[in-house]
């Protein structure tokens, strides 16, 4: 039970303080660590994935949640899946960092960092070889032939451009810009760790230091 980020998001009359965005930052990193530390990745990283219960934030939804390995392109939701999701490339944690800051980015500047080219259904992959599933169950084929998504960048935009910079948008402290941008790194192995973006986000949530489990390196 409780709000999902994606409501309070666009509820809430003030935009999130830096403490609480890096609180919720925590939790949701400290979920994605005990996932990949059992082997599983998430791959579904979005405000309408998180709830607010009791002063935490609760990752939900592991329908598409999958080992390691090559995936499927396009299996993901549009705007919040990692590039190599886009191309069907290998996943890894990595790829749930990302996702992490797509959310982070959100949270902190009150728009997605990506917008959705068609500004319709969220879309979800499944199994269906070179397709996905809308919310109805309908299976469309991936990179139509309509002109505009033949090209997978026009479809996904994460794949064209950077999202717009963050202290653009906000100010904010340069560290928590900086670990937003660095987790949407187009190339996965230029993202930082779990534990490298828990290590900053205790800093920026002013945990004490000698609480701190993790450390910048």
């Amino acid at each position: 039970t409780g709000s999902t980020l994606s409501h309070l998001l666009g509820t809430t009359p003030r935009r999130l303080r830096v403490p609480e965005i890096a609180h919720l930052g925590l939790h949701l990193a400290s979920a994605l660590r005990y996932l990949h530390t059992m082997g599983w990745l998430h791959l579904d990283l979005k405000p309408s994935n998180i709830v607010a219960q009791s002063g935490r934030a609760v990752l939900i939804d592991l329908s598409i949640a999958r080992r390691p390995g090559r995936g499927k392109p396009g299996r993901g939701t549009w705007c919040y899946l990692a590039p190599e999701q886009a191309r069907g490339d290998m996943l890894g944690p990595a790829a749930d960092v990302w996702g992490l800051g797509a959310v982070l980015y959100e949270a902190t500047t009150g728009r997605p960092a990506f917008d959705d080219p068609e500004d319709g259904d969220e879309v979800t992959g499944d199994d269906t070889d070179g397709g996905w599933t809308d919310a109805t169950g309908t299976v469309e084929t991936s990179y139509v032939s309509d002109g505009d998504y033949t090209d997978p960048e026009r479809r996904y935009p994460q794949l064209a451009s950077p999202p717009e910079p963050v202290r653009r948008l906000r100010r904010t402290p340069t560290a928590l810009a900086d670990l937003i941008h660095a987790c949407l790194e187009p190339e996965a192995d230029r993202r930082p760790t779990v534990g490298a973006v828990l290590a900053t986000l205790e800093e920026l949530a002013g945990v004490p230091e000698g609480d701190r489990r993790f450390h910048v390196a």
